[in-house]
């Protein structure tokens, strides 16, 4: 360049490259707000259905609330369970056990620890053991149990007597 060719007094024209690489800076800039926004909608819909699924997951696997009982409720349940109980099976084997010469004197059933208590006479200490072993072999009573015995006399004979009691577990077998 020469000195004549230097014009402080006039600005120098752009060059044509320059506008176009600014025109296609613009244009790449426009585009990628573009892309960036429909990228935008697409993590938004991605995100909506992941929130869903992750509630959906929530809700299946919350507990169930669980109902409380009313008193109703309870009393109905109890009675059900008594129904349940093998009375009749239990009174049986009570039933086919006791045979003369031994008298079944009182009979006590407790319903909440499931025990039947037998106080019984008999003339002999082999005829009690006989009753207790019978007890255990037949009908719905298990874990037989001599638990006390006492010699005395019969008040209208005179006779000796063996009082004893038995304790066995009801609905055991």
């Amino acid at each position: 360049m020469t000195l004549r060719d230097v014009d402080f007094l006039r600005q120098p024209a752009a060059p044509r490259l320059g506008w176009v690489i600014l025109a296609a800076g613009a244009v790449a800039v426009v585009a990628a707000t573009v892309v960036d926004q429909r990228g935008q909608v697409q993590r938004e819909a991605v995100e909506q259905v992941l929130a869903q699924r992750a509630e959906a997951e929530r809700v299946r696997q919350r507990p169930v609330p669980v109902k409380q009982p009313t008193a109703a409720d309870r009393r109905a349940a109890l009675a059900e369970q008594e129904l349940r109980r093998p009375w009749i099976a239990a009174m049986r084997g009570v039933e086919t056990a006791t045979v003369a010469p031994v008298f079944l004197v009182a009979m006590n059933i407790e319903r909440g620890t499931g025990l039947v208590k037998l106080e019984a006479e008999a003339p002999t200490f082999n005829d009690a053991l006989a009753y207790v072993e019978h007890l255990g072999r037949g009908g719905s009573l298990g874990g037989v149990t001599l638990v006390s015995h006492q010699q005395g006399l019969d008040p209208g004979t005179g006779a000796p007597l063996i009082r004893f009691a038995v304790s066995a577990e009801w609905g055991a077998r």
